[in-house]
Formats: C-alpha cells, sequence, structure tokens
C-alpha cells in the first residue's frame, strides 16, 4: 500500500462506517420538501463537479423547472445562511468561491449557502424551486437525496492518484456514475467502473468555451497563437494549462497555488507585472476569478469551460426526478 493511502485509510474508513450506519437505518436521513439531486464524488476534488451542477440547473431552466443550488460553502467566513443571485463580487468570502462563482453563472438561480442543507432546502423552496441541487453531497449524511449523482476522473476513475472520501466500493451506491473525461479515455474507465456499478457512466467532456476579455466572451480561435501568462488555485491546475496549450496558445509562464487560494493585491499586481514582462495575456480560471481583487480582476482574462454530454443527453441524468419514462 503507498504512503498516500495509509495516511488516506483512516478517513476512507470513517466514512465507511458512517454509510454502513446511513445504510441499516441508525443514522437516520430527513427528507427535504423537494427534490434532491447530489453531485459528488470520492475524491477530495477536482474532478468536476461545479460543472456538472451548472450543466444540470441549465438543463432544469430548458425543461422548465425551477432549480436552486445548496451548498456549504467550503472554507466560507461566517456561519448565517445567505442566498445569493447575480455577482456575488466582493462576498465571495462570506460564501464561498464555488458557490459565487455559480451564482454568477446561473443568473437565475438562487444558490443557499448553508452548512445545514435542510435548512437551506427549506428556503429554497420558499423561493420558489421546484428541484434542489445538492452541491458536494455524496458524504453529507443527514439529508436523503432523490438522485446521487457521483463525478470521476476518466484518467484516473477509481482516484487511485489521490486523496480520496471513500474507496471505490462506495460507487455502488450512486445512482449513476458520471465520467469526465475526453473520448479516448472513456473506454478504459467504463470497463474499469463496471466492477463497481452495474450502469455505464454517464460519459461527458469538459471543453473550452471561449474566454472573457475587455467585458465580452471571446472566441477560443482567439487563443490560438496567443502569447499567456496562466495562474491557478484549483484542484487540478495543470489540467487548465493543458487546455490553454491544446487551444494552441504560447504559454510563457504559468503558475499554480493551493485550491481556493485567497488572492491579495500584492500577489495580483505581482502576476500582472511577470505577465507583462512576458508581454503577455494574463489569464486564469472561473473559480479565482471570484477571488481576485475586483478592481484589478478587468485586467485578467478567464477560460471559459462547460460539460458536454458524449452520448446522452443530461436530461436523462435528471428523468428519475423528472417523471420521464
Amino acid at each position: 500500500m503507498s504512503p498516500r493511502r495509509l495516511l488516506n485509510a483512516p478517513f476512507e474508513g470513517l466514512n465507511f462506517v458512517l454509510r454502513l450506519a446511513v445504510g441499516r437505518g441508525f443514522l437516520p436521513r430527513k427528507t427535504a420538501p423537494l427534490p434532491v439531486i447530489s453531485v459528488g464524488n470520492i475524491t477530495m476534488g477536482g474532478t468536476g463537479k461545479t460543472p456538472l451542477v451548472e450543466a444540470l440547473a441549465r438543463t432544469l431552466l430548458e425543461l422548465g423547472a425551477k432549480p436552486a443550488v445548496l451548498t456549504r460553502g467550503y472554507r466560507r467566513q461566517g456561519t448565517s445562511t445567505l442566498v445569493l443571485q447575480g455577482d456575488p463580487g466582493p462576498a465571495w468570502r462570506q460564501a464561498g468561491d464555488e458557490p459565487s462563482l455559480l451564482a454568477k453563472r446561473l443568473a437565475k438561480v438562487p444558490v443557499v449557502v448553508d452548512a445545514n442543507r435542510l435548512r437551506a432546502a427549506r428556503q429554497a423552496l420558499s423561493l420558489g424551486a421546484t428541484h434542489a441541487l445538492l452541491d458536494d453531497g455524496f458524504q453529507h449524511w443527514p439529508l436523503a437525496r432523490h438522485l446521487d449523482l457521483v463525478v470521476v476522473d476518466a484518467k484516473d476513475p477509481l482516484g487511485r492518484g489521490t486523496w480520496r472520501r471513500e474507496g471505490p466500493w462506495a460507487l455502488r451506491f450512486a445512482s449513476r456514475i458520471v465520467c469526465v473525461g475526453e473520448a479516448a479515455d472513456q473506454e478504459s474507465a467504463r470497463q474499469i467502473l463496471s466492477c463497481y456499478h452495474p450502469l455505464p457512466p454517464f460519459a461527458v467532456t469538459a471543453k473550452p468555451q471561449g474566454f472573457f476579455w475587455e467585458n465580452r466572451l471571446q472566441p477560443l480561435s482567439k487563443l490560438c497563437g496567443q502569447k499567456l501568462f496562466a495562474f491557478a488555485g484549483i484542484a487540478q491546475p495543470t489540467r487548465f494549462f493543458q487546455a490553454l496549450a491544446q487551444a494552441g496558445a504560447e504559454l510563457l509562464g504559468q503558475v499554480a497555488f493551493p485550491d481556493h487560494h485567497p488572492y491579495t493585491r500584492e500577489q495580483l499586481q505581482a502576476l500582472l507585472t511577470q505577465a507583462r514582462r512576458h508581454s503577455a495575456l494574463p489569464i486564469t480560471t472561473g473559480k479565482d476569478a471570484v477571488r481576485l481583487p475586483p478592481d484589478l480582476a478587468r485586467q485578467v482574462a478567464v477560460l471559459e469551460i462547460s460539460l458536454a454530454p458524449q452520448e446522452e443527453p443530461f436530461t436523462n441524468l435528471l428523468k428519475p426526478v423528472l417523471g420521464i419514462r
């Protein structure tokens, strides 16, 4: 067993006990007053939960439903219930970066931030929501859900190369596994996952859609040959850098920070100075962008990435909560 797995074993073991307790009724769950769709994973992050929540919210809106997002707001300051809708600006510290990003990108969807997800669900219902998307909910034991979606990386579907919350055995409790990756990696992932779940994984690809610069979305083609200075504080920054390189950009500098890194004014100014020295356009991720000092953020381009289904529409994932046969 690798050192990582040895260190990770107690955490996986704790969640194993908790899942057994839930399954046998020793740890009862409370039911929300509206259908709950959980999006989670078995690893510590970096699989694509937030883009999937966004994609499902957009699908629900297209179907005429009124979704709301329920989230605890990881590493946020404060404990009071917050409801975000639209760009939160500097308030991201009180809400968390991922809730702030979702609120910014989903202007018609309320994002309810509360560690007590049952209370958040009741708040969502009072706001007119018909469905609740439980962000990062696979290990949220107190709240029952109607649909449990688990996101995995096609290149490492069992999370062997990263820190895990639960072992692969937990995948059997998912309603469906969502596998994020290129088509070339999906078949091997499908074979591996077939040992843990009876349904084939729902295959999606993370695709750059363009980049925000000068107050508008620029086409991805404009990155071809563009000199860039890239920086990111996310769980898998190398994927961001690779996406830029695959778009044909010339990466003259790249800086990786820890996940959820809060940028200070001095740090961003230093990054902008480095970009100017290289005569390069500074660029970051959407999740990083909400953590930038607002008055300097307009000087940084933001790569726009979304999930695209490979074989089935997102509607297929949502059928159990839509009454569709």
